[in-house]
């Protein structure tokens, strides 16, 4: 257990982060490698990270009593994981060890510009499917909130979604990597965050600025029924919701040192917004501006 005791944990209003945990390793590069190409790189780094993890940090960040559910090896890949999440306040106590399985990682490619892509080799994150879910059964009842993400298995999202709802909890989905999404999931979801790419895998038209970012958000929460909030970049983010409308904030002018775990960030502080009773209007314009100041800063472990 970390500095947050079990009793404290439990008499406040805690979100749940149930995802993946991966190592990252990080490269820097002038540019994406072609098909065949060995690109020389001007450097390394290795980060804490995978959506889960990141959205984690991100919500202990914004002053949430933050617990994380998931799967790690036993390696030491895993315990760098632990140690980044304990060091940032976020209740590591109920994440498992699987004996002979590797933890998590990924491989990305920061470009000059910052912007970057990535290859995740899940193990262990893979392991996650419903009936694990049962374990934590009591966690999730006392969530204010749940957070998912699409790097673990859709059986254990639906059923972790499920329980939380059940009980009245927020559920916010990430839908990152964008996949086929059961439709019994969004039975329980309040909050699907996507970013231009997602969204258009979903079925919006291409997003290509602020106001067609707003149609799409529309269009997604005609088809799902949740609040919608598609993210756009450079440009900012959009919303749609049935109590609170619809519209969008312009991105915050930085220097973008790296892109990589932006949308992260801002998922984690839309969340803590979103716990604290403020409109999703107000939680998007807000975790626009963390995510903002995320990318214009360097982070390692």
């Amino acid at each position: 257990m970390n500095n947050l005791t079990e009793e404290l944990i439990s008499e406040m209003n805690t979100v749940t982060v149930l995802g993946s945990l991966h190592l990252d390793i990080v490269v820097k590069a002038p540019r994406q490698p072609l098909l065949g190409e060995t690109l020389m790189g001007s450097g390394w780094h290795q980060v804490a990270g995978g959506k889960g993890l990141n959205q984690a940090v991100a919500c202990a960040r914004a002053g949430l009593a933050t617990r994380m559910l998931g799967l790690v090896g036993d390696d030491g890949f895993a315990d760098t994981m632990i140690a980044h999440l304990r060091n940032n306040q976020v209740d590591t106590t109920n994440i498992i060890h699987l004996a002979n399985s590797g933890s998590g990682m990924s491989v990305a490619i920061v470009q000059s510009d910052g912007d970057y892509a990535a290859v995740v080799a899940s193990e262990a994150n893979g392991l996650l499917d419903g009936e694990r879910i049962t374990a934590w059964n009591d966690l999730l009842e006392g969530s204010s909130a749940l957070v998912l993400q699409n790097e673990i298995p859709a059986e254990a999202n639906l059923e972790a979604a499920r329980i939380v709802a059940l009980h009245g909890g927020i559920v916010v989905v990430n839908a990152a990597p964008a996949r086929h999404t059961d439709p019994l999931l969004f039975k329980h979801v309040d909050v699907l965050i996507v970013n231009s790419v997602e969204a258009e895998m979903m079925g919006s038209a291409p997003v290509l600025d602020l106001p067609s970012a707003r149609v799409a958000s529309l269009y997604l929460h005609e088809q799902f029924g949740s609040d919608v909030v598609v993210t756009a970049g450079k440009h900012g983010a959009a919303w749609a919701s049935k109590m609170h409308g619809s519209g969008f904030v312009q991105a915050v002018p930085v220097k973008v040192i790296s892109a990589h775990g932006a949308g992260d960030t801002f998922v984690g502080h839309l969340v803590a917004e979103l716990v604290r009773g403020n409109a999703l209007g107000a939680a998007v314009s807000a975790a626009n501006a963390e995510a903002a100041r995320y990318v214009s800063t360097v982070h390692t472990v």
